[in-house]
């Protein structure tokens, strides 16, 4: 293929791998707009040199915050203790572990039945990475709330009015959840807090929480079920 006069001549002949094929259309575009002209292969290139900087610039903030959160902390000691219980402190890790993988897929459940996929082991980590923020920084829960829905969107394609949907589902079910163990509890064990709280209203007092945070559940399902907007 020529161009005009003034400009320089690019040859195509027969298909070319996807690089190569990159590399021409990159040559292309010079030869038709000048070396002045920002081109987009140089915009792509530019925005990953971009990426690569601010990736490299977390991993140094990464790392200066666990050396101030561990440089007074007595690490010969700390590993001293692991040792001495041996493998057995690896059970540790097993009940949050277990939780992380059961919410990831509780997770994609949902965003299934808004008609979007995404596989239960990218929403454990995003998960993991969103617990880390909570728990490393000030204010580290507000922040991660606010993680979320971005995360989504740039991890698994979730628009952030869905992503925002999705996770106020899951703090709605999170409450339902909280407030069926609290009633399973009681009733389970109703007997041992009359004998140990004999004369206190503590039974009541659980009871009274249980119930409440059914009802904000199943209120708060309500409204965005479209409750308030049907009457």
């Amino acid at each position: 293929m020529t161009h005009g006069s003034g400009y320089s001549e690019v040859h195509l002949t027969g298909p070319m791998p996807g690089a190569e094929a990159r590399h021409a259309r990159a040559d292309r575009e010079k030869a038709l707009y000048g070396p002045g002209r920002v081109t987009g292969a140089d915009s792509r290139h530019a925005r990953a040199r971009h990426a690569k900087v601010l990736y490299a610039l977390g991993l140094a903030v990464a790392a200066g915050c666990l050396f101030i959160t561990f440089r007074d902390a007595d690490l010969a000691r700390a590993w001293a203790e692991v040792a001495r219980l041996g493998p057995v402190v690896l059970l540790a890790l097993v009940p949050y572990g277990v939780s992380l993988v059961l919410d990831g897929h509780a997770w994609s459940r949902l965003l299934a039945a808004m008609g979007r996929r995404a596989e239960a082991w990218r929403l454990v980590c995003l998960r993991a990475g969103v617990e880390s923020l909570a728990l490393g920084l000030p204010a580290g829960a507000l922040l991660a709330e606010t993680m979320k829905p971005v995360l989504l969107r740039s991890r698994c394609g979730v628009p952030l009015g869905e992503g925002v949907g999705v996770i106020a589902v899951r703090k709605v079910l999170i409450l339902l959840g909280h407030g069926l163990y609290l009633g399973v509890g009681l009733a389970l064990g109703a007997g041992f807090l009359a004998r140990t709280s004999a004369g206190s209203a503590l039974p009541w007092a659980v009871a009274g929480v249980a119930g409440v945070l059914v009802a904000i559940a199943l209120l708060s399902g309500w409204v965005m079920a479209g409750g308030l907007a049907g009457r």
